[in-house]
């Protein structure tokens, strides 16, 4: 698989401008450009300037499993929102060195320094069917069907945040890895 920043270094060397954010999921390492932040926040350079110091950037992940699901005879599609949770990210800010004001160039993404995960358990035969309007039913047999794997890189201020990447995986059932 063809990391995020590997993909911007070949766009270097193809002579085209890298995008504003090269991030690698496997490091937790990349670049945020400064434009990136002001067009996603809405904001000026004097403002962007301001709140620098404060932008938290975190590596987001879940897994949402689809399970067929049967209750009595009927059997449905269950959508369970299985493994989840986050990793702040280490970041600095990249500055332009010359001139009497610096200009904010982005912030480097250098890993992760803390996180907090989570799972839960997957329909189960036996369990309260999920199925609204079927009171007191159980579920008599549970299949998953398939896995998406979501992560995302998000940037926050104060109580903004924003979503700057997104990639989802699908797997069948019975994948590994």
């Amino acid at each position: 698989m063809l990391s995020h920043l590997a993909v911007a270094g070949l766009a270097f060397v193809a002579g085209l401008a890298p995008r504003p954010v090269t991030y690698d999921p496997e490091t937790k390492e990349g670049f945020v450009d400064a434009a990136e932040i002001r067009d996603k926040f809405g904001w000026s350079e004097a403002t962007l300037a301001a709140r620098a110091g404060s932008i938290a950037f975190t590596h987001d992940f879940y897994t949402d499993d689809t399970y067929t699901v049967s209750c009595g005879k009927e059997s449905f599609p269950v959508v369970f929102h299985h493994d989840y949770g986050y990793l702040a990210l280490t970041r600095t800010i990249a500055r332009e060195t010359s001139g009497y004001h610096p200009k904010l160039l982005g912030f480097r993404i250098t890993g992760a320094n803390a996180g907090v995960s989570g799972t839960t358990v997957p329909p189960l035969a036996g369990e309260p069917c999920p199925e609204k309007g079927r009171g007191g039913e159980k579920i008599t047999r549970s299949h998953l069907d398939k896995s998406v794997e979501t992560w995302a890189l998000t940037a926050s201020s104060g109580t903004a945040s924003r979503r700057l990447m997104v990639v989802r995986v699908t797997r069948p059932a019975g994948h590994k890895g």
